[in-house]
């Protein structure tokens, strides 16, 4: 895929929001394309571009900022995503170098993952890195010949300490978190969706049971409709700061922090 080259205020239009080279705790950006009426797609399951061509390259050039990429199993079941970098920076040799650890949300553990799945065919490539599944602890212990299976694949399944089903969703943030951080050495993470997952992660950082950095949010000049899977927390959180906007070609990006 060629990529369209970025405008040329948005390196440093993005620089603040990047994760610093040394960061204390793990550095978590949320990031997401929405339409006007703030819907990622167009339903459930259903995949939708929405990020024209700079936007899209804009995407790229965040993963190669990032340890991990992290996406929900109903983003990956229904976008079939890649979760590469397709923009090397100048100090890196190839995509694969500067492509993030892939990161599959999935603490039910319901996810199918195959030979044909565009992140494992990206990682036989060399052009992606082989990804890692978190799950509940119960569910974890409930799976073992899936577990060995996946292990074939090159598919590292990791469980995630103390989260068990009954673990209410904004709480789980934080054990997650945990897990990325402590189990995985991550340093920085880029979570890219689905809506349940940003919902809830925006739940858990209004509660103050996880922390979010920053937050780039592609904004696409369209409208959904009702019928639309919303990005819309059920409490509302006021903590940005230091908040910009910028065009990328047909689309206009929102940076922020979060106090």
């Amino acid at each position: 895929m060629s990529l369209a080259p970025l405008p040329p205020s948005a390196l440093s239009f993005l620089d603040f929001y990047l994760p610093p080279k040394s960061h204390p705790n793990l550095f978590t950006t949320l990031t997401y394309a929405a339409s006007l009426d703030s819907r990622i797609s167009l339903g459930p399951g259903l995949r939708t571009t929405l990020s024209g061509p700079e936007s899209k390259t804009m995407t790229h050039y965040l993963r190669s900022h990032h340890d991990a990429i992290l996406v929900g199993a109903g983003t990956f079941v229904a976008d079939n995503p890649g979760l590469n970098c397709q923009y090397p920076p100048a100090d890196t040799k190839n995509a694969l170098e500067c492509s993030p650890l892939p990161v599959v949300l999935d603490p039910g553990f319901g996810i199918e993952i195959t030979q044909q799945s565009k992140v494992l065919l990206n990682a036989a490539q060399g052009i992606g890195k082989y990804p890692v599944v978190l799950v509940s602890e119960d569910r974890y212990l409930a799976f073992p010949d899936k577990i060995s299976k996946l292990k074939l694949l090159g598919v590292r399944v990791l469980t995630i300490h103390n989260l068990s089903s009954q673990t209410s969703r904004s709480k789980s943030w934080k054990l997650i978190q945990n897990t990325l951080q402590h189990e995985l050495n991550v340093k920085s993470v880029m979570v890219e969706g689905g809506a349940e997952v940003i919902n809830d992660l925006l739940l858990a950082s209004h509660n103050e049971d996880a922390t979010v950095n920053s937050v780039i949010i592609t904004i696409a000049p369209v409208y959904l409709g009702k019928g639309g899977v919303q990005v819309a927390p059920s409490l509302p959180l006021d903590r940005l700061t230091n908040t910009k906007w910028e065009s990328f070609g047909r689309d206009v990006v929102m940076v922020s922090g979060v106090r």
